[in-house]
């Protein structure tokens, strides 16, 4: 099962601190746990709310969501795994979306979902300035 969404839980804050904590280290076990796709960025606080508010916990009791897919902050651009489960902010393009002029930021995020429901998961990037 995949959650799609808009806003953030606070779990992504955390799942990307301790991903860079890994990097600042050199900890090529802790980053490779971390299972980051694509480039990992974050440029903007992740702007969820502030308070605990028990989606993450749901997710861990149930058991069956393995990705929480969301947009909101548009500088941000990481897929990384925490607690089992793969945090991803979509990758934005068009109109609105805080591009960087060489088109770093710009792609989208692909969910594969093959017949037996097993999911994979792609950051794409493009420069929409190159022909």
């Amino acid at each position: 099962t995949s959650l799609i969404c808009h806003i953030p839980p606070l779990e992504f804050t955390k799942a990307y601190e301790q991903y860079k904590d890994a990097v600042n280290k050199q900890d090529q076990t802790a980053i490779s746990a971390c299972g980051p796709i694509g480039q990992c960025n974050m440029e903007e606080p992740c702007c969820g709310s502030m308070e605990q508010l028990g989606l993450f916990e749901s997710v861990l009791d149930k058991g069956s969501t393995k990705n929480i897919i969301c947009g909101h902050d548009h500088l941000n651009d990481f897929s990384l795994l925490y607690h089992g489960v793969r945090l991803t902010y979509a990758l934005k393009t068009g109109e609105g979306a805080y591009w960087k002029t060489d088109g770093s930021r710009c792609g989208y995020t692909e969910l594969t979902i093959n017949s037996q429901g097993k999911t994979s998961l792609d950051q794409i990037y493009f420069n929409p300035l190159s022909k």
